[in-house]
């Protein structure tokens, strides 16, 4: 029994690692190399220009809070640089918000929870 919860509490630990290696460490390696002229679905995260979400996760400077991810408010081609992070994963219609995302930027990059992120990769409740 001791060798089965030393299993269990081993690969927990392997987990929650890989999901905050993927999710906070990654990402804030991606984001800390250029500055984003639009940082979609933000969170917490401040890419340098302006941050939206469906939600005011934290106090980010430049902040808009967007009502349809397929109908942003913003103007054909006003973006150079796209960030979309950990976000394509919970989208209903991910081919309609790629389209609206390229409709606002012209170099959109995606990230998404690599498959060794077990956390991220069996949540069925939240993602696609």
């Amino acid at each position: 029994m001791l060798l089965f919860l030393t299993l269990v509490i081993t690969v927990t630990a392997i987990c929650f690692f890989l999901h905050w290696y993927s999710y906070r460490h990654l990402k804030s390696v991606i984001v800390s190399r250029r500055r984003w002229d639009l940082n979609i679905c933000c969170g917490n995260v401040d890419g340098g220009g302006v941050n939206a979400d469906i939600v005011q996760h934290s106090d980010v400077p430049n902040f808009v809070e967007i009502q349809n991810i397929y109908q942003l408010p913003f103007e054909d081609g006003q973006f150079e640089h796209v960030l979309c992070s950990h976000t394509a994963e919970h989208i209903d219609d991910p081919d309609r918000f790629d389209r609206e995302l390229r409709r606002v930027g012209k170099h959109i990059t995606y990230v998404l929870p690599p498959i060794w992120d077990l956390g991220a990769a069996l949540n069925v409740l939240e993602h696609r």
